[in-house]
């Protein structure tokens, strides 16, 4: 059994237990009235989101088909360009033909659930919600909430139908990759597939990413739901109406085990389970045992499985399992991937100039999760020539770029480039001068923690390569502490 399957288990048997519990409250429709209370604008961000998403994994989409077909159109003229005519028409045909009849049966109607990874269930929430308001007669009274709850029901429909197009195109193009893993290890060019291998791995990975923030709810979708799951009405709605009903016999959904209307008797007993065993395997040997002994042997199997999984971050098959070094940064958007920060520097009085502090902000781009290239600029403020002469000053600014690796842990090596202007100024132009400005070549180490979910604290030594070329002459060593977000 595959890891993917039993997650969709457990995730099943954690809607069982929910629902179980919800039908052991005794509410009524006085939440009605609470949902109809709530701002017009839950409905309209829910739709708006359900949109997005749904233009994002269609943008998506047919970038990654195109980059998947000029990879395929490279690896055919590099064939033809060895002579091997035949094998680059029989190998891959017509390119741009086999895309479109892909993109074509993944459009195709399927069942309502095509597959348990293409099952959503906040989609199914929120579709049996909207489904359940609707038929609601306070609801349907209220025009303007009903034209949202339409509205934004169409567009979770919608949104239900492109995560299973995009499972259906997922299969397919398992089964181009491969054919076309087989037919290059013929060919003596599984080097060049690689490249074709690397876009089909991340569009997988940049669909999971969209379905993962998806199944996320914002506070006014849990609210709303939260809401809606006291009604006993919508307990039974939910029971009888949603994909999860369709597959897995929920109490009232219909089914020999429903007909029993006994919660308890909705799925196969124990002994139920053991008389069906000895039907199949005979009362000698003990079912028991054999069900022990399939146990062991699976939680073996299954421990490989994740060990293999841990190791190369993959899916569930051999095919999604990337033999290349992952970036995870990649199927992120381009604001997800900046990090922004400030920092502080505090240099030593001398003849020349005060006591002076930088006071930074940055801005990097991650590249992978273990380099971050940037840029960032600091205003100097001067403070003075010791406790009896406190005189706060602007003493410049200065311009920078960095570049941060990891090394291990929270150590990252860091080295960049400074421009530094370190008089007062009153006007923007006299900045123009390059000459005016000192040279810093930095180069050290930096020690990266967390201070909370979405804040970091870090702290810099540095060696300044130049420092014995400035006029007057530099710090050799730069010390900086500071937050990234």
């Amino acid at each position: 059994m595959r890891i993917s399957s039993l997650k969709h288990l457990l995730l099943i048997f954690c809607f069982i237990f929910c629902i179980s519990e919800l039908w052991s409250q005794d509410t009524s429709y006085s939440f009605i009235d609470k949902i109809i209370s709530l701002p017009d604008k839950v409905f309209g961000k829910i739709d708006r989101k359900a949109v997005n998403l749904e233009g994002k994994l269609t943008k998506q989409t047919e970038k990654y088909l195109a980059r998947m077909q000029k990879q395929e159109e490279k690896l055919k003229r590099k064939l033809l360009r060895r002579g091997d005519t035949a094998a680059a028409r029989e190998i891959f045909g017509n390119i741009a033909g086999t895309y479109r009849e892909m993109k074509s049966k993944a459009q195709e109607k399927r069942s309502r659930i095509s597959s348990f990874s293409s099952y959503s269930p906040h989609a199914d929430s929120l579709n049996n919600a909207y489904q359940f308001l609707q038929q609601n007669t306070l609801v349907s009274t209220n025009k303007v909430i009903a034209n949202q709850v339409t509205k934004s029901l169409s567009s979770i429909q919608q949104l239900q139908t492109k995560l299973n197009q995009t499972e259906n195109l997922r299969k397919y193009l398992q089964q181009r990759q491969r054919y076309l893993k087989e037919k290059m290890q013929q060919v003596g060019m599984i080097k060049e597939y690689k490249k074709f291998q690397k876009e089909v791995y991340y569009y997988q990975a940049q669909v999971k990413e969209y379905r993962a923030a998806f199944e996320n709810p914002a506070l006014l979708e849990k609210k709303l739901l939260g809401l809606l799951v006291k009604v006993p009405a919508f307990q039974n709605f939910f029971a009888q109406n949603s994909e999860l009903a369709s597959v897995f016999q929920l109490p009232g959904a219909g089914g020999n085990f429903a007909n029993a209307g006994n919660v308890n008797t909705a799925f196969p007993t124990r002994a139920m389970v053991q008389q069906n065993l000895m039907d199949r395997l005979g009362s000698s040997p003990d079912p028991s045992q054999a069900i022990q002994q399939g146990m062991q042997s699976g939680n073996s199997y299954m421990n490989s499985l994740k060990n293999k999984l841990n190791q190369n971050k993959g899916g569930g098959s051999d095919l999604d399992m990337p033999d290349f070094k992952v970036n995870d940064q990649k199927t992120k958007s381009f604001w997800k991937r900046i990090e922004l920060g400030t920092n502080l520097q505090t240099s030593r009085g001398n003849y020349y100039f005060p006591t002076t502090s930088d006071l930074g902000v940055s801005a990097g781009f991650r590249i992978t999760d273990k380099s971050i290239v940037g840029i960032g600029a600091s205003t100097k403020i001067g403070w003075g020539h010791g406790w009896n002469n406190i005189n706060v000053t602007s003493q410049g600014a200065a311009l920078r770029t960095f570049l941060d690796i990891k090394i291990k842990g929270g150590f990252w090596a860091t080295g960049g480039a400074e421009m530094n202007y370190r008089s007062q100024f009153r006007s923007i132009d006299v900045l123009k001068d390059y000459s005016a400005w000192q040279k810093s070549a930095l180069i050290g180490v930096s020690k990266k923690y967390n201070l909370g979910k979405k804040m970091k604290g870090n702290a810099q030594l540095l060696y300044d390569f130049l420092w014995n070329q400035q006029v007057p002459q530099g710090q050799k060593i730069v010390a900086r502490i500071g937050y990234t977000f």
